[in-house]
């Protein structure tokens, strides 16, 4: 009797229902609501996405340890005397899911707030206005795909959970193992590779392509590489493997990149397109190619960030009613969070002048010139600026140094507002900072 009811129960109606609580989904459902929407986000496991759960804070809570076990092997340079440091993998492992907790609790509590109604269940398109969750029907002028991605596999090395480990199970590790080899040394397999050698574990990268981190500048690719060897990281490049039988190492990670979620979604009833490489085709204001559903995220051809998701999700929004906010994803900063780190916003010599740009430059300097790099006993790293030498317009930032994600974004604006090198070279930094580096680099030109 009671599936009878079910059956023909009222559907829900909202003006805009987004399908993924991940970064993307919740600034999106966030945004809507704060315009006026009558807004539902449908979340399949739990708020926060892949980014909370098993991604982005985890991944970073992990990385802080690692760093405190690196000050601690150092301390004894600024007269700091310690005792035998150690690593206790299950309080770490407390804390991390305690900083997931909190975090998860304040996207509920901004969720209520705004009056963002949340379902938790699989949405599935019945039409290109209509989906449906569990037992419910939600009907909705405007859709937002916001459903990410999940670790890929390789065929010769199927996830096992426990030889055969993807992202997910290295942030959740049992006892941290005595070797580690991981497939692919692109941003995912980097930080994993100086998290778990700074936990004591013989690490092996193996990358297919010639360089580390591929999508940054080459000569930071190549001073990470070299960090990495001195770290004792061994770094095998330009090699492929074909096969558990080359793999000498007690767990072996894939972090080779990842997959759309894009299956039962069912995109095919809504009119929605997706492309020979898993993504969903969106225009330039990030409309699929059934209007009124949008997509975002890691499912469309963008950086998969979080922040990347997060600035499309409130601009998706803004183009509901009116196609006004094309979007520019090209001053998306990049940041990677290993010992140390890397960050980059803009472009190199080398895409400036693939863009068309006629006299493209560049200036570098080693953060050993700065005067807080020795303060904090952290001089490794160099920063580079691109700009163009004849109106001397700043084209790009590229850094390799201590705490480098943190000032990225003043790069990020400078460029985005059109400053020149000029402008940048005025600026006061304050001192001593790492931050100067920029004022330096200016001035040289």
């Amino acid at each position: 009797m009671s599936n009878v009811a079910l059956r023909f129960q009222e559907p829900l109606i909202f003006d805009v229902t987004i399908i993924g609580a991940g970064p993307g989904g919740v600034s999106a459902a966030l945004e809507a609501a704060r315009l006026g929407y009558k807004t539902c986000l449908v979340e399949a496991s739990r708020l926060g996405g892949t980014c909370l759960q098993v991604g982005c804070i985890p991944s970073k809570t992990l990385l802080h340890a690692a760093s405190l076990l690196d000050e601690f092997k150092s301390a004894k340079k600024f007269g700091v005397q310690t005792g035998a440091t150690s690593l206790n993998v299950q309080e770490l492992i407390q804390k991390k899911q305690a900083v997931i907790a909190i975090l998860e609790k304040g996207i509920k509590a901004q969720l209520d707030k705004a009056g963002v109604a949340v379902m938790t269940g699989r949405a599935r398109f019945a039409s290109p206005r209509e989906v449906t969750v569990g037992a419910e029907t939600v009907q909705s002028k405007y859709f937002i795909l916001a459903t990410g991605s999940r670790p890929r596999a390789l065929k010769p090395l199927p996830f096992d959970g426990k030889k055969i480990i993807s992202s997910t199970e290295a942030l959740a590790p049992e006892k941290i193992p005595a070797s580690l080899m991981i497939i692919g040394g692109g941003v995912i397999g980097a930080e994993f590779a100086s998290m778990y050698a700074s936990f004591g574990t013989k690490v092996t990268i193996v990358e297919m392509l010639d360089r580390l981190i591929a999508t940054e500048d080459p000569e930071i690719s190549k001073r990470l590489e070299i960090s990495f060897k001195k770290r004792g990281i061994e770094v095998l490049l330009n090699k492929t493997l074909h096969g558990p039988d080359e793999i000498k190492s007690e767990q072996i990670l894939v972090a080779v990149g990842r997959s759309r979620n894009t299956e039962d979604l069912g995109l095919e009833e809504a009119g929605v397109r997706v492309g020979e490489d898993g993504a969903v085709d969106v225009n330039e204001y990030l409309e699929t190619t059934q209007p009124g559903i949008f997509a975002i995220g890691d499912l469309i051809r963008a950086p998969q960030l979080a922040h990347a998701a997060s600035y499309e999700g409130e601009a998706a929004v803004r183009n509901l009613k009116e196609k006004k906010h094309p979007v520019d994803l090209s001053l998306i900063p990049s940041a990677i969070y290993t010992h140390p780190e890397a960050a980059s916003v803009g472009l190199t010599v080398e895409k400036a002048l693939a863009q068309g740009h006629e006299f493209p430059a560049e200036v570098k300097l080693l953060f050993g010139a700065i005067g807080r790099s020795h303060t904090e006993g952290s001089e490794e790293g160099i920063a580079k600026l691109v700009f163009d030498a004849k109106s001397k317009r700043l084209l790009g930032a590229h850094l390799f140094g201590p705490h480098v994600t943190e000032f990225i974004s003043e790069m990020t604006l400078a460029i985005k507002a059109k400053l020149t090198v000029t402008d940048l070279a005025g600026v006061i930094h304050p001192h001593p900072t790492l931050s100067e580096i920029y004022q330096e680099l200016a001035k040289q030109v």
